[in-house]
């Protein structure tokens, strides 16, 4: 059993607990599991894009607002 979910975290590219395999007995019900855990992980990776997207956007914006200060001030 350990060795079957093991190969199956391997092919879905998922973290797939032995708990999830005696859950879901069936392939049916198996298949069902396996959409939800494939569709967690894609929510999460879509999530942290954004955060990640968000980050550079903030970062982009001081580092304008750091150049529009450097410009303003006077040569001395």
């Amino acid at each position: 059993m350990v060795e079957l979910c093991a190969r199956l975290s391997q092919s879905f590219g998922l973290e797939i607990p032995v708990t999830g395999l005696i859950a879901n007995p069936t392939v049916s019900s198996m298949a069902r599991y396996l959409e939800q855990l494939t569709a967690v992980a894609q929510s999460k990776t879509t999530t942290g894009s954004l955060f990640n997207t968000a980050a550079k956007q903030k970062a982009a914006l001081s580092r304008q607002r750091q150049l529009a200060q450097l410009r303003r001030k006077p040569n001395v």
